[in-house]
């Protein structure tokens, strides 16, 4: 606890407290995690990531502007389209065959 400066007692962390406090009631009015099938654990395994764009376009896109810091805004994003356009291309063919 910390004093503000009206001299007032107040948490240190307050926004953190708040999210903390917010997730406990959402936990206990059991509405959280009501999406959650239990079937879907025991039938066959679940992926390790939700979203599959994360792990593979995302991070590709990520590497690549993280690796290439010098260039050019507008070559960035010509890099970036030349990425996304191969993925683009691999995964149609990928599919077609």
């Amino acid at each position: 606890m910390t004093r503000d400066s009206n001299d007032n007692l107040r948490a240190t962390h307050e926004r953190l407290l708040k999210a903390y406090n917010s997730l406990v009631v959402l936990i206990n009015t059991e509405t959280m995690f009501r999406y959650l099938d239990e079937t879907l654990v025991l039938d066959k395994e679940c992926p390790r990531t939700n979203n599959p764009i994360e792990g593979g376009v995302n991070a590709q896109l990520r590497r690549l502007l993280r690796y290439q810091r010098g260039m050019s805004v507008e070559n960035r994003i010509k890099r970036s389209l030349v990425v996304l356009f191969t993925l683009t291309k691999t995964a149609f063919c990928k599919r077609n065959t």
